[in-house]
This record gives structure tokens, C-alpha cells and sequence, in this order.
């Protein structure tokens, strides 16, 4: 009788175990099959990338001043690397070199009608186009490329310069396809009677847009201006740099049984309606993501289940973000519920090799992290950082200034450690933009504008950010018309 009382109060505690482990919202899933997956982590790859982002183009305007002295309004030099995943037993040097073959399939590709750089438009700094990685490192030095010759362009045409990757490839690397090459696109334009100004400084600012109550067009229509400046002759440069259509969903196809991306009426009919609602913005040079979020139903970025679940929705993201020509795509863990629906939760492998894949098949647009939710401590696994494949990473705390910690994502330019409610963050915003300065941090989150000015309320933070420039409704406010 003992022995049959200790079995069944062994099995009660074993029972009592594993159900404690199960309610455990952030236990990991980890008897999943990653074979594929670990085999894709063990394996080196390589990547050339511009300074700038992680991105493998990079994007500048050029207008002709009246006097014939070409005005380049963006940067004038460009910097690329050569960053691998893994370690070497050797070392690596490569050359880089332009390749105009290269122009037919990107313009077959992208749908442009782009033409070469002109004969001696552009020049290796010192003449070093050589990109080396020394046994045991993962990054090269940067390699410089100034454009400075400015005679051979003509207004009104757009120009790309392919720039490639010559090497002979180690045993155990692979040169990752879409980053064996960077472009570098050169607008040129008439000046205008106004040109466009740069803001003064580095730091950049996203607006999110809860476009279910406001019209998206409300963030093209603010403007910075230097103080006492006669707006009637400066053109002045937009607020927002980027502009978040918050939000589309992620939610649970149970007849499929996966994760799939879902509009709802609202974002449905922005997306359906891009020239009215996306276009005109782009048009002012602010670039506009998409944002992902998961919809209470235990889908989300941080549990799949196998690799090839991860390409399917990678490719889910990458369909929908060229079909509507979004500048990139926004991610944003809250809600997912994971462990509803009897999907599992959260792993630490996930999001790092989502992030990786998406990067692979959106080389040319950007990626960028709300850092929050599963995604915020789920981003490193082995040795694959997720940080490498982003752009971007802001705090999603309004009020509060708190530095987002992602692995492989140093540069101070690509994080935004303070974020305010427009309108509900109050004297704080004072202090928050003089912190974003003073830590020499790239980024400044804004959400929750209305179709009201409140361009009072940003001055308060573009004084700062900006090296006193004053903010202006520059445009009309628009109400929600879909």
C-alpha cells in the first residue's frame, strides 16, 4: 500500500510539474525540430554593406544650382564593408569594383529605367577598394567612395552605380546573393527656387500613426524651420523622417495553420488607396513602414516551429511590402498572446532567423524594431545577432528614456531611447529630447498624432533635436475620409 501511496504522490508531483512548466508564459519552446535551422546558424556568410544601413542601397539627391555648380544636398561619400557571420581559418581580401552589367536586372527588377554613372563621377578615397577581414574577425575596415564629379549628370535623370564584390570565395563562406552587391542611386533635379534644407542635425523621428482614427497624410504636414526665418523663401525639411501605418496584424489562420499578415478595414483601405495615402508622402521624402502586430491569437515573430515556417512568413512580409511599395516593415511583439490557440510559446531562435531572412529578401528596404514584448530579450542565438539586419530600434515607453538593448546593434545613430504620446508626454519631452542629444542617439519617437496642430508641442523637441529650428504646420489637416 505504501509503495502504491509513493508512486501516486510521485506522479501527482511529476504532474504538478509539468504543469507549472506549461502555465509558464515565457518558458521557451525548445523540443522543436531546427535541424535545418542550426545547420543554416553553423553555416559563414558574407555581406557587403554600405556604412549607412543595413541596407544594400543607398539613396541621394543632387540638384543643379542656376550658377552650374552642382549642389549635392545628401552626403558626398559612402562607405562600405565586408561583414561575415562566423569566423575564418584565413584571411580574406577582396576587391570592390563597379559593374554596370549589373544595371539591366535591377531595372528589370525594380520596374526603374535608371542609367549608368556618368565616365569619372566617382573615385575610391586614397584609391583603396580593397576590403580585407583579418583570421578570427568578422568585419573589414571601411572602404570610402566619393562622387565628385558632378558635370556628367543631367536634371531629371536618375543614375545607379552597382558596386561588387571580386573575390575568390574561402572553403566555408557563402556571399550572401542580395549583398554580394550595393547600389548607390543619384537623383539629380532642377534647383528649385527653394531648395530643401538638411536638418542640422544626425537625429531622426518616427510618427505613429493609429490610422483606424487619423488620416496617415496628417504626418507629411509639419515642417522644420530655422527660428526667424522667412518661411515664405526656406523650404524647410519634414519633422518625420519615417511614418509608421500602425497597424497591420498578425494573426492565426487555424485552417492553414499558420501565422498570416491581416488588414484590417482601415489599414485595408490605405493600402488600397497608396497613391492617396502613401504616395504623397514618399513624394516629400519621408519614408513609411509598415508596422506587424500580433493579434491576441499566440501568433507572432518569436515561435515557429520549424525554419520552413519562418521563409513562409518572411516571404508573407516581403510580398506584402513590395506589392504596396512600403519603405520597409515595423515590428511590434505586443499581444501576441503566445500558448493561445495551442500554439507554442516563445523560443529564442525565432525572431533572430526571421529578422535574418527577412533581411535577405528585402535588401533594399528598411527594417526596425519596437522593442517590445519577446522580441526584446529573444534577439541573439547562436552567434547570429539580430541587431546585424536591422536599421532601427526605438523604446516603446512613452515618457520614459530607456535605451533598447539588441544584440549586434551598437551605433548610437540606429537606437531611439525616448518616446512620447503627442500631447499626453508633457514637461518630460523637454528633458527626453535633451537626453537624446546629449547620449548622441539617432532616434525620436513620436506617436498618436491627431487632425489637430500640434506644432506648438513639437517645437518643444525640435528646439532641441535641431539646434533651435522651430516646428510649423506646413500643410493642411486632413480628416479621415476612408
Amino acid at each position: 500500500m505504501k509503495k502504491i501511496n509513493l508512486r501516486i504522490f510521485s506522479f501527482l508531483i511529476i504532474a504538478l510539474f509539468i504543469l507549472l512548466y506549461s502555465c509558464s508564459k515565457h518558458e521557451y519552446n525548445n523540443d522543436i525540430n531546427y535541424d535545418e535551422a542550426y545547420s543554416y546558424a553553423n553555416s559563414t556568410f558574407g555581406y557587403l554593406r554600405n556604412g549607412n544601413s543595413s541596407m544594400n542601397t543607398i539613396n541621394l539627391n543632387i540638384y543643379q544650382a542656376s550658377s552650374n555648380a552642382n549642389k549635392l544636398i545628401d552626403i558626398d561619400t559612402v562607405s562600405l564593408n565586408f561583414q561575415i557571420t562566423g569566423t575564418l581559418t584565413a584571411d580574406l581580401i577582396a576587391n570592390v569594383s563597379g559593374d554596370n552589367s549589373l544595371i539591366t536586372a535591377y531595372n528589370t527588377a525594380h520596374g526603374t529605367s535608371y542609367l549608368p554613372f556618368p565616365n569619372a563621377a566617382y573615385s575610391f578615397v586614397n584609391s583603396d577598394s580593397v576590403v580585407s577581414i583579418s583570421k578570427g574577425n568578422k568585419s573589414s575596415d571601411n572602404i570610402k567612395i566619393s562622387i565628385n564629379n558632378l558635370s556628367g549628370f543631367t536634371a531629371g535623370n536618375t543614375y545607379i552605380l552597382p558596386l561588387t564584390l571580386k573575390t575568390t570565395v574561402p572553403t566555408g563562406l557563402t556571399i550572401a546573393s542580395n549583398f554580394q552587391t550595393n547600389y548607390i542611386i543619384v537623383t539629380f533635379a532642377a534647383m528649385p527656387s527653394y531648395p530643401p534644407i538638411k536638418k542640422p542635425t544626425n537625429i531622426k523621428t518616427i510618427m505613429y500613426m493609429e490610422v483606424n482614427d487619423v488620416n496617415p497624410l496628417n504626418a507629411g504636414s509639419y515642417k522644420i524651420y530655422p527660428q526667424g526665418a522667412d518661411t515664405s523663401k526656406v523650404a524647410g525639411a519634414m519633422l518625420f523622417d519615417f511614418v509608421s501605418i500602425f497597424a497591420a496584424n498578425v494573426n492565426y489562420d487555424a485552417t492553414l495553420n499558420k501565422p498570416i499578415i491581416y488588414f484590417n478595414q482601415q489599414v485595408n483601405a490605405i493600402i488600397s488607396n497608396r497613391d492617396k495615402y502613401i504616395k504623397p508622402l514618399q513624394a516629400q521624402g519621408q519614408k513609411v513602414l509598415l508596422t506587424l502586430l500580433p493579434n491576441h491569437q499566440g501568433a507572432g515573430f518569436t515561435n515557429f516551429t520549424s525554419y520552413s515556417a519562418i521563409n513562409d512568413f518572411a516571404t508573407q512580409i516581403k510580398d506584402v511590402i513590395y506589392k504596396y511599395n512600403f519603405d520597409g516593415v515595423d515590428f511590434d511583439d505586443e499581444y501576441a498572446d503566445y500558448g493561445t490557440n495551442g500554439l507554442p510559446y516563445e523560443n529564442d531562435s525565432s525572431f533572430v532567423l526571421l529578422i535574418k531572412r527577412v533581411r535577405e529578401l528585402m535588401p533594399d528596404k528598411l527594417i526596425t524594431l519596437y522593442n517590445i514584448g519577446a522580441i526584446a530579450y529573444n534577439n541573439s542565438w547562436k552567434g547570429i545577432q539580430a541587431g546585424a539586419y536591422l536599421d532601427y530600434a526605438w523604446n516603446p515607453y512613452y515618457g520614459v528614456f530607456s535605451i533598447p538593448n539588441i544584440a549586434g546593434l551598437t551605433d548610437k545613430l540606429k537606437l531611439g531611447p525616448a518616446a512620447v504620446q503627442v500631447a499626453g508626454t508633457g514637461a518630460s519631452t523637454t528633458s527626453l529630447s535633451t537626453r537624446t542629444v546629449t547620449g548622441g542617439y539617432g532616434m525620436f519617437v513620436y506617436y498618436n498624432l491627431q487632425a489637430t496642430n500640434s506644432a506648438s508641442y513639437f517645437t518643444y523637441s525640435s528646439k532641441i533635436l535641431y539646434s533651435n529650428y522651430v516646428t510649423l504646420l506646413s500643410g493642411p489637416l486632413y480628416s479621415k475620409d476612408y
